[in-house]
């Protein structure tokens, strides 16, 4: 048993190895994107001045700049040591995600799990972006995993306190955490309904959710929500004001339709998509991430079918008289529903073929089963021994009725586990969705990133639990053999292309052929701060055009204005609203164009030599 034990400790550590090895690789290849450069430039900033920026400038939480704040002091700021905090992130929450895994279902879920998530391109994605969704992920998981803690039967005290500061630190990284925490309080309801109504229910296993058969009381549920508001107040001020201008700094995100979900599952799958612009099905592994969609839609379909006919509600219909659990299998195991000659009317066991080698006479009168060599071991005078009661899926296994599947319901079905991942994995989904319908759009697949651990677990479960033995066996592995290789196949693509906009080759251009005095305009004001970033020079002058458009009149005359005087001029193109080219046409008319060079997001025009002739 230990060595088992120590066995599969080995390969989470191999896992977790591998997974710190494929989140390192290229770490500091591509340059900073947008985002990131914005991340750079907020955290620079004073401890003041990033709450100053959160409250009127941002959207997000101000916790990971807080973080960056201190990682750039220390390490600086190079592409690889700014994205090195979410490496760790990412690292830590294919930990978090075996543990949450293990708790739920088993250590054979929680390696496979571990496995899909080392190797899945969308969570290395977001692994090697210095952005604060890892440090979302992280949080959200380390949060449910001290949530099945405190829902247990023996929580420490520890486990509160715990419990309380991760779902306000996950709180405080991003605005989406929220979703994930009603979730909880979802699970915790359907926890109490199914108390009501399987008040007999006993845990027979250290695995699964049966221990949720005796959720905690209302009142001290209630306390640890009540902690987590406490923990959030320093935040609401800043969050007033983050609500009153997020419609504007959020209209570049385009209302979402159904089509955005299916979306945000091939991206979960490794494809390389954009939450508005669809799936590039020229690229082959888009293909491997729709089919992995599919593989996953036909698992929650078995999944859900098969808990949904053993769900409490059904066994409590059936179980809600107040009798004993003995006295219930014994009605259940022996009316007569299991032998293939019939119960007798009388309640009594036949002998023959059908009432099988174990009992060779009648059951009593009063239901009991008579002691001796035809009972077995797990039974005595009152149908089951104290010792033994835990166990008696076990001892009345060998009989197909289809009672057993009620008594499976009692004991070891994992309704509770996939029930608490699919409200896991839902809510931060759904929620953002029709937010985005009911206020203003919101919903942006890496927003829900937190949604990722338990998609994996749910689809490993199928994978990697028993009801997958025997003849599925072999599809099983071969199910998880494709998902794997799919991923690897992705993740080759991932490492081989481009997928951050060029700003490192773009400015090292620019600034090589620019002349001292030269005029930098940046189509699309935001930009600037990436450039920046990069940009060596202090003989340039930059000036950026404004976001939004207006008239061709009021646009010349802001072009003539910043164009006074100068014989040369770069137009930086990236990011731009700007999506027929008005700005480098109306500069056109006043000088020519000499020079182009497009990389990967960006254009770069020059502008120059005479006025044009009218």
């Amino acid at each position: 048993m230990g060595y088992s034990i120590t066995k599969k400790h080995f390969y989470l550590l191999i896992l977790l190895v591998l997974g710190a090895i494929t989140r390192l690789y290229h770490l500091g290849f591509e340059s900073i994107w947008l985002d990131e450069a914005g991340t750079v430039a907020i955290a620079r900033k004073s401890i003041d001045q990033i709450v100053d920026h959160v409250a009127f400038f941002d959207v997000h939480p101000p916790l990971y700049y807080f973080l960056t704040h201190y990682w750039i002091a220390l390490f600086g700021d190079s592409e690889f040591w700014l994205r090195m905090p979410s490496v760790i992130f990412g690292v830590l929450n294919i930990w978090i995600i075996f543990l949450i895994a293990r708790k739920l279902f088993s250590e054979n879920v929680g390696l496979i799990s571990a496995l899909l998530a080392a190797f899945s391109m969308f969570h290395i994605h977001y692994s090697q972006e210095a952005r604060c969704y890892s440090l979302l992920a992280l949080l959200v998981s380390i949060s449910m995993f001290f949530f099945l803690r405190v829902s247990g039967k023996t929580p420490a005290r520890s486990d509160y306190y715990l419990y309380i500061c991760f779902t306000a630190f996950s709180l405080y990284t991003h605005n989406f955490a929220v979703f994930y925490w009603i979730s909880q309080n979802i699970f915790f309801l359907c926890l109490i309904f199914f108390q009501n109504r399987r008040k007999t229910m006993r845990k027979t296993t250290d695995t699964g959710l049966c221990q949720f058969c005796e959720p905690l009381p209302i009142k001290k549920w209630l306390l640890l929500q009540f902690g987590v508001l406490i923990a959030l107040l320093p935040y609401f001020p800043l969050l007033v004001c983050q609500l009153k201008g997020s419609p504007v700094m959020l209209d570049w995100i385009v209302k979402p339709g159904i089509s955005n979900l299916f979306f945000s599952l091939v991206e979960f799958c490794g494809g390389i998509t954009t939450s508005h612009a669809g799936i590039d099905f020229s690229r082959f592994d888009s293909w491997f991430s729709v089919i992995n969609v599919a593989l996953f839609v036909l698992f929650s379909y078995f999944g859900i079918s098969k808990f949904w006919r053993n769900r409490p509600s059904e066994m409590a219909e059936e179980f809600s008289d107040g009798r004993s659990p003995a006295a219930k299998l014994q009605a259940l195991e022996f009316s007569g529903a299991g032998f293939s000659d019939g119960g007798l009317p009388d309640g009594r066991i036949p002998e023959g073929e059908g009432a099988g080698s174990r009992f060779s006479g009648e059951g009593l009168p009063d239901g009991r089963i008579p002691e001796g060599e035809g009972a077995g071991p797990g039974f005595s005078d009152a149908g089951f021994s104290d010792s033994e009661s835990s166990n008696a899926v076990f001892s009345i296994a060998e009989f197909p009725n289809s009672g057993q599947r009620h008594l499976e319901a009692i004991t070891d079905e994992p309704f509770f586990p996939w029930l608490f991942c699919a409200i896991w994995f839902a809510c931060g989904l759904i929620f953002p969705f029709l937010a985005s319908l009911v206020f203003f759009p919101i919903y942006v697949t890496r927003c829900s990133i937190a949604s990722f651990p338990p998609l994996i677990i749910l689809v490993s479960s199928l994978l990697g639990t028993s009801d997958w033995k025997g003849k599925l066996s072999k599809l099983s592995i071969l199910l998880l053999v494709f998902i794997f290789a799919g991923n690897l196949f992705t993740l080759y693509n991932y490492f081989h292309l481009k997928t951050k906009t060029d700003w490192r080759s773009a400015t090292e251009y620019l600034e090589s052929s620019a002349q001292p005095g030269d005029l930098i305009l940046f189509d699309a004001k935001h930009v600037q701060i990436a450039f920046d970033y990069y940009s060596k020079r202090v003989d340039l002058i930059k000036k950026p055009f404004p976001n939004e458009f207006v008239s061709l009149a009021d646009w010349q005359t802001q072009i003539n204005g910043k164009a006074s005087g100068n014989k040369r001029i770069w137009l930086l193109s990236a990011h731009s609203f700007d999506t027929k080219n008005i700005g480098a046409r109306l500069l056109g008319r006043i000088l020519p164009i000499t020079e182009e060079r497009k990389f990967f997001g960006i254009t770069i025009r020059l502008f120059s030599f005479a006025k044009k002739s009218q």
